[in-house]
């Protein structure tokens, strides 16, 4: 053999090396494009679902319309109708004795009642009630006032006569028909201790009942107490 033998044969076996390296390149490139076809198609297949559904939603999504019904007002109050007004007719009576002269009233006033030995007046125009009831009534008219017989004095506490308080305590208090003394309201007080000083000692006082028409009554009084330094 000679060396241009040994040439040709190197060359075919090269090219023919060559065609089937180039071959299976192919081959290779080919089935990657085939799988790259199945993978897109794979992938396609998944999303169409996806998309018809949402192109559903789309297409087929209802229409909603939002009808505002117009607020009804309430109607107007109608004003009451007016009732004439019946007119009353006067009828004149005749006067069976028009030569006599007419009547004339005068109205008689109470005189002035004085409830307490302290100055104190009020009016009271209206009659007492009967003596048998035990409501306490004012004195005046028909009704004596009590009579004091037992009054002993209160005590000026050393407060007070240190400090130079005089002045006088009015006291509104019940007498009851036994002449003793019930319920004591305070008028006018003074501080220092003398105006419970003077409650205590009215409390202990005495009378001679009030009287109505012979009888003793319950009746409100006004009593004053004086204080006052020698």
């Amino acid at each position: 053999m000679t060396c241009g033998d040994l040439f040709e044969d190197s060359a075919t076996d090269e090219l023919q090396s060559f065609a089937w390296e180039e071959a299976e390149d192919r081959k290779t490139i080919r089935r990657a494009a085939i799988a790259a076809l199945l993978v897109h198609a794979v992938l396609l297949s998944l999303k169409l679902p996806e998309l018809a559904v949402a192109a559903d939603d789309v297409t087929h999504k209802p229409k909603i319309f939002v009808l505002q019904t117009p607020r009804m007002l309430p109607p107007e109050p109608q004003p009451e109708p007016v009732r004439p007004q019946r007119r009353e007719r006067k009828v004149f009576v005749p006067d069976p004795t028009p030569d006599d002269p007419e009547p004339i009233w005068t109205e008689q006033l109470e005189p002035a009642v004085e409830l307490s030995d302290s100055g104190l007046v009020f009016d009271f125009p209206s009659a007492p009630p009967p003596f048998e009831s035990d409501i306490a009534i004012p004195v005046g008219g028909e009704v004596t006032k009590p009579v004091k017989i037992f009054f002993p004095k209160p005590q000026y506490n050393e407060l007070a006569r240190r400090a130079g308080l005089e002045g006088i305590v009015i006291l509104q208090a019940v007498i009851d028909r036994q002449g003793q003394v019930g319920e004591v309201e305070v008028l006018k007080g003074l501080p220092l201790g003398l105006t419970e000083s003077a409650v205590a000692a009215v409390e202990r006082w005495r009378f001679e009942p009030a009287t109505l028409r012979g009888k003793p009554v319950r009746v409100y009084f006004n009593l004053t107490v004086k204080f006052g330094l020698e």
